[in-house]
This record gives C-alpha cells, sequence and structure tokens, in this order.
C-alpha cells in the first residue's frame, strides 16, 4: 500500500468544491422553497469546498461543515472523521508543496425538503509534487441550509 493511500478518501472528501466564500452566505429568504435555486447554492458549496482543500484554506474548510458534534464522514465501510480537526489533520500530512486537485464528473443534487440535499458524484483526484498519485471513486454528501448557508452533516467515499 502507497503510504499516502490511507489520506486519499479523505482527499476526496477534502476536495469537494471551489468557491466556499459564495456558499457560506446566507440563504435568500425568497429562494428557499426552489429547488433549483437549492441545488445552486449546494454546487457552490460543493465547489468551494474542493476550492478550500485544494488551498489549504483550513478557515474554509472548517466553515463548510457542521460542528455541532453531528458529522460522520465515512470511508471503507465505517466512520473515519467525527470532526473537522480530524479531516484537517490528515490533510496536512502531505507536503506543502503538494497540489491537490479534485474533477467531479456528474453531480447530481436532489432536494430533501427546503432545507436538506443529498449531493453525490464520480470523482478523480490528483495529489502531484513527490511521490504523486491519482486515485477515482464515488462521492456522498448530505448537506443542510443553516443561517450561515449550506453546510456538510455527513459524506461517504468509496
Amino acid at each position: 500500500m502507497h503510504p499516502a493511500r490511507p489520506r486519499s478518501s479523505l482527499v476526496a472528501v477534502l476536495l469537494v468544491a471551489p468557491g466556499v466564500g459564495l456558499a457560506c452566505q446566507g440563504p435568500e429568504a425568497g429562494n428557499q422553497g426552489d429547488p433549483e435555486n437549492l441545488r445552486t447554492e449546494v454546487r457552490a458549496t460543493v465547489e468551494g469546498y474542493l476550492q478550500a482543500v485544494a488551498t489549504r484554506d483550513t478557515a474554509a474548510i472548517r466553515a463548510v461543515f457542521v460542528d455541532d458534534g453531528r458529522l460522520a464522514w465515512l470511508e471503507g465501510g465505517e466512520v473515519r472523521y467525527r470532526a473537522v480537526d480530524a479531516m484537517l489533520a490528515s490533510l496536512a500530512e502531505f507536503p506543502p508543496e503538494a497540489t491537490l486537485r479534485t474533477r467531479l464528473e456528474d453531480l447530481t443534487i436532489v432536494p430533501a425538503g427546503s432545507d436538506a440535499a443529498h449531493a453525490w458524484a464520480r470523482f478523480e483526484t490528483t495529489v502531484s509534487g513527490s511521490g504523486g498519485f491519482s486515485f477515482a471513486g464515488a462521492l456522498s454528501l448530505v448537506l443542510e441550509r443553516t443561517p450561515e448557508g449550506w453546510r456538510i452533516v455527513g459524506g461517504h467515499s468509496s
């Protein structure tokens, strides 16, 4: 097993989006019932999260997850992370010069009421730098709308 392989699923999780700044804005009250607006907001959150991981913006990564004890991230058939701090510690194991890029294919977003959504996509993540590698799989996220914007409550990568 490649030494970085145990972190590969985390990278998939951490690399799900460009534009976290947009995603962290509060929702507009008049658009909350519109499924297309919900999809647009969730897509921005996912893309912002991926961008935050690519730039290693820990504050933006932290801001996109719930911080009330409900977070659950599954990998390899078990809950791997229950807190953002553990995810960030795993991300920090990558050398500073390594670049982490994730490409999503066919991101699907399904509303689960007016304040929740399930999103999933195929992904490919490339880690470049010394000993670089890539991997691919499927990513699934459960998000909820909060007064501060959309937050990831749970995720699964395989």
